[in-house]
């Protein structure tokens, strides 16, 4: 889904060395069932394979707040 569905940054908040905030805005609504697997892919994608997301919370249809973690 990932390929179809442009998505854009709109924040990205670092409140520590270990701990980050991205607010995402994606162009189409994903299914429930895609939903958890895309938002890990841009976390993957944006933030070079260095943290992992830990949970997200749903703005609307297609925005999102995603908390990511760094790997160890």
């Amino acid at each position: 889904m990932l390929t179809n569905n442009n998505h854009t940054i709109l924040k990205d908040q670092s409140f520590d060395a270990h701990y980050r905030v991205l607010t995402i805005r994606m162009q189409k609504a994903v299914s429930p069932q895609e939903l958890k697997p895309t938002l890990r892919k841009i976390v993957e994608e944006e933030l070079r394979g260095n943290y992992e997301m830990e949970k997200y919370e749903t703005y609307t249809k297609t925005m999102y707040r995603v908390a990511a973690v760094r790997k160890p």
